[in-house]
């Protein structure tokens, strides 16, 4: 399918055709036979410059194009629907979107509209089971985290989309990195994009080079070979999202604080891009962590939501100083979150 750049590139080439002919019929005179080669010269140049000029509009066209069409923003079914949460639809081939947590029941009816019957969510919160069975949507469970795809989840990608015959809707929470990347794999092993349209399509998504295991994930994955066990398909897998996200980061620390250890912060400095990805893992570790609903009672909530908040800040402050390079900044910010979390665990964990 041609985009519109491209029709209008090909009009005028039509458009200015006899004009070059005319222009090119070739004379007698030496001089004038001269002058008329150049000029066919330069218009064979003109030509091939505008055909090299149409394939690229083509082609980003068409991108735009489909993500447009994709977010339902031209001809919206409800007006309830979230315009935030269509923008972060992505398309990765006929029939697989991703985007953010479906935002309420409008959305589920949206979907269910638009011929979605599964959803698959790698968000660690329990879905929203409720509404997606008043509107015949089933869900498919599978968590994961921002430091990479696990082997269980690709498994369990790969079987959604071999069983399925209809559209799948997959989300995380806010639609930019672990969504979009579980989509990338399932394109892949349903052979709707490549690796390389995966990966543009990531991009195009808003999924941060920060979160370098999501793109390694991409580009290694390889199609089981025949006869690998499937995974159970749940539609709710149990899990605390507190005491996951605080797995991770114990055996994040645990890294970081072999690092550490050098008190002028040269630690940081010779593995930095390693600790850089680990820093913005505790980041999105105590974002997930503070998502949890029943960590702490309601008379405790303020406190425990402002803790998390200063931690995240403290965490920022860190990047910044090694983006800066200021590695002992760097260091006396990781020493001062440690001890942020040695007084949140003395007033939530160890009492």
């Amino acid at each position: 399918m041609w985009s519109y750049q491209t029709i209008d590139l090909v009009a005028l080439w039509g458009e200015l055709f006899p004009l070059v002919c005319a222009a090119t019929m070739r004379p007698t005179n030496p001089q004038a036979t001269h002058n008329w080669i150049g000029l066919f010269m330069n218009w064979v140049m003109l030509w091939c410059c505008m055909a090299c000029a149409s394939s690229c509009v083509h082609q980003t066209a068409n991108l735009e194009h489909e993500r447009h069409v994709v977010k339902g923003l031209e001809t919206p079914l409800n007006r309830k629907i979230s315009k935030e949460w269509l923008s972060q639809w992505v398309s990765f081939g006929e029939g697989l979107t991703s985007g953010g947590t479906p935002p309420g029941e409008p959305s589920f009816a949206f979907l269910a509209r638009e011929g979605y019957r599964t959803i698959v969510s790698v968000d660690g919160a329990r879905p929203d089971l409720e509404s997606a069975h008043r509107h015949g949507l089933s869900y498919v469970h599978l968590p994961m985290s921002y430091d990479g795809v696990d082997p269980s989840v690709a498994l369990g990608l790969f079987r959604v989309m071999q069983q399925s015959d209809s559209p799948v809707f997959i989300h995380c929470h806010q639609g930019h990195h672990r969504g979009p990347t579980a989509a990338a794999i399932a394109s892949m092993a349903k052979g709707l994009c490549s690796q390389e349209e995966a990966l543009t399509r990531m991009e195009l998504a808003g999924t941060s080079p920060a979160y370098s295991g999501l793109w390694r994930s991409v580009r290694s994955y390889q199609l089981p070979e025949k006869g690998t066990p499937m995974p159970i398909l749940r539609e709710a897998v149990a899990g605390n999202l507190l005491i996951e996200a605080m797995v991770t980061l114990d055996r994040v620390c645990e890294w970081l604080d072999e690092r550490a250890s050098f008190s002028d912060g040269a630690g940081f400095q010779s593995h930095e891009a390693a600790c850089m990805e680990r820093f913005v893992l505790i980041r999105e570790g105590f974002m997930e962590a503070s998502r949890e609903p029943d960590a702490v009672l309601p008379s405790s909530q303020a406190d425990w939501e402002e803790r998390f908040h200063r931690a995240q800040d403290t965490v920022e402050d860190i990047l910044q100083s090694m983006r800066d390079r200021q590695w002992e900044g760097a260091l006396s910010g990781y020493q001062e979150l440690k001890r942020q979390c040695s007084h949140c665990h003395q007033t939530y964990r160890d009492r």
